[in-house]
């Protein structure tokens, strides 16, 4: 029953989209009949199956937890690219785009942290023009809950980025890369999080920080938070993101 009722959500889903292409404004949920009727069948059918294979890929994006890997940008632009591309949803075709994510999982972590690190990444032609930097400025990184307390903003390139660098520079696998080892498994969104919970209700940021090993984070007033990274950390992103032969601006 539970399988019924996502593939009847879905499949909602994708008649509402086709109304849209058909331009109907009205609110109903399926397409008006004379419309159907009254249309080209051939072209009808090539707008209908690019709007099955593209939520069939998004689908299978979200299921598989590709997402996870990817930055707010590279999710905005794969997701723009369904919209504007036909892009078939077969048996060859999923099998080699797992078979490149496979691969490249490493490759797109790194990238996602860059976006996140970076004011503009899509300005950056090649990996020679592509660096790290100490410190990086978030806007909207907490915001004034019940005009009361502070509390940590989620789903920004703030909580992104600390994500990302929990995955990538603070893992297991990476600390004994990283000048000597000193940089040790670390769950910065944790850290965070905890700095709200253990204070209960903060009423004023300015000045709070939480201490890592290889930086520091400092909180604002102004629902900023600055990331600054020690030279060490800094040196093995950059190092690392010069052996990956890729350019920000493919999202896939």
């Amino acid at each position: 029953m539970g399988s019924a009722t996502a593939l009847y959500d879905y499949m909602s889903i994708v008649f509402m989209q086709f109304k849209d292409v058909l331009k109907e404004n009205s609110r109903r949920n399926s397409p008006q009949d004379c419309n159907l009727i009254n249309a080209n069948v051939d072209k009808l059918m090539v707008q209908f199956t690019k709007l099955v294979d593209s939520n069939l890929w998004a689908m299978l994006f979200n299921r598989l937890n590709i997402y996870s890997l990817m930055s707010a940008n590279a999710k905005s632009e794969f997701k723009q690219q369904l919209k504007d591309e036909h892009r078939e949803f077969n048996k060859e075709a999923v099998e080699v785009t797992l078979n490149s994510l496979l691969c490249r999982r490493e490759e797109m972590l790194y990238n996602s942290l860059f976006d996140c690190l970076s004011e503009n990444p899509q300005a950056f032609a090649s990996n020679s023009k592509k660096s790290f930097q100490r410190r990086t400025v978030f806007e909207g990184a907490t915001f004034l809950q019940n005009n009361v307390y502070y509390a940590l903003s989620s789903h920004t390139k703030f909580t992104d980025a600390l994500n990302f660098l929990s995955r990538t520079v603070f893992a297991k696998e990476n600390r004994a890369n990283v000048s000597g080892g000193v940089i040790h498994d670390n769950d910065l969104t944790k850290q965070v999080k905890d700095l709200f919970t253990e204070n209960g209700r903060l009423e004023k940021l300015s000045g709070e920080t939480i201490e890592f090993t290889g930086g520091r984070i400092v909180f604002f007033n102004n629902f900023r938070a600055h990331l600054h990274l020690e030279p060490e950390v800094v040196s093995y992103l950059n190092n690392k993101i010069s052996g990956f032969n890729f350019l920000p601006n493919s999202a896939v």
